[in-house]
Order: C-alpha cells, then structure tokens, then sequence
C-alpha cells in the first residue's frame, strides 16, 4: 500500500461500524419480511425483498472498501454486534411497531454514513465519499418506503 491510499485506524473504524450497523439493518430487514403479519403482508413482505436484496449488495461493497483499504473486514457476527449501536429484533412482535422500529434504523444508518462520507471528503478519498453518499440515500428512501405504509 502506497501512502496515497493509506488509512488512519479511524478510517478503517468508520467503515466498520457502518459495516456493521448496515449487517444489523439486513438482518432485521430479513426478519420483517419472514416474521410480519398484518393486513399489509405483502406489500411489506416485497418492500423487504427488494431492501435486503440492495443491502447484500452494499455490505459486500463495504467489506471490499475495508480490504482495499488494507484493513480486515469483520470475521463474526460476535464482531459486528461489537461494533453496532443498532439493536436486534429478538423476541419481536412483528407488526407495524417492527415496521417504524426498521424505518428508524435505516435513518439512523443514513445519518452514519452522511459522518462517514464528510469525513472521507475531508480526508479526499472521494471512493469512500460516494460509495457513502449513494448508501445515505438509499437508506433514506427506504426509511420512506415504510414509513409510507402508514
């Protein structure tokens, strides 16, 4: 790695706790659409399909950017657990209190990597800034789409 690509720990941090936070998102996104019921199934059951389908893609990007970055990307959930503030379902009745509970999450999530990507402009690795612009904006948009169902 040359110095024009290297990375402060703290960058590699960010990305990891966006990582993780966006595994927890995935996983709770999963849920809801396993587990909801309710008058609105199947819309919120297609609506999950298509978020979970744009979420693999995007922590699949994610891990990539660590590892290009020369950093390891997590190796167990145990680590991504360690580094969310999100929280699981766990127990969960899944109905429209699940739906806002996901809504929530995915705006916390859009504010996280709206940090990330004025931090790595400051730092002007503009890869890392885009690849956060375009994950602020999709978890802005999915946030609506199920705050939408209300």
């Amino acid at each position: 790695m040359n110095k024009e690509t290297a990375k402060t720990p703290s960058d590699e941090a960010d990305l990891r706790s966006f990582l993780s936070e966006t595994f927890v998102v995935y996983m709770k996104t999963y849920a809801l659409h396993w587990n909801y019921e309710g008058p609105k199934f199947y819309g919120i059951h297609k609506l999950t399909e298509t978020q979970y389908t744009d979420i693999a893609t995007a922590i699949d990007e994610v891990a990539e950017r660590i590892r290009a970055i020369g950093q390891p990307a997590p190796v167990s959930l145990s680590q991504i657990l360690e580094n969310s503030s999100l929280k699981e379902f766990r127990n969960a009745q899944f109905n429209d209190q699940a739906i806002k509970d996901l809504a929530q999450s995915h705006r916390k999530l859009s504010q996280l990597a709206k940090r990330v990507a004025k931090k790595a402009e400051e730092e002007k690795d503009l890869f890392t800034h885009d690849l956060m612009v375009a994950r602020s904006g999709a978890h802005d948009k999915f946030a609506w789409l199920l705050e939408s169902v209300f």
